[in-house]
């Protein structure tokens, strides 16, 4: 299933965690605090669990949002844009 990991993290030091917990699970950074990856179940258990060990809830967020293979299909993007067949291995978003 296709995941978008979006973070907002005070402490250089656990945001650096938290990037490295997401490339670990399988994730493709598209910009400066937005990973997106295809993975399974598991690994975004394992990554929900992971990061909830290392943010302060009281001043970080960290949303997950799986989407639909379709959903994503059908994705937009304006301006700088990352190859999105490392993601899915399809191509045909709209890019602008």
């Amino acid at each position: 299933m296709i995941v978008w990991f979006l973070y907002d993290i005070q402490n250089d030091k656990k945001r650096k965690e938290v990037i490295k917990i997401a490339q670990a699970n399988g994730l493709t950074r598209v910009q400066k605090s937005v990973f997106v990856g295809d993975v399974n179940k598991r690994r975004i258990d394992l990554l929900t669990n992971a990061s909830k060990k290392v943010i302060d809830k009281n001043t970080d967020s960290i949303f997950i949002f799986p989407i639909a293979q379709d959903d994503y299909d059908k994705l937009v993007m304006i301006g700088r844009n990352f190859d999105r067949s490392f993601i899915s291995g399809k191509t045909g978003a709209m890019i602008i």
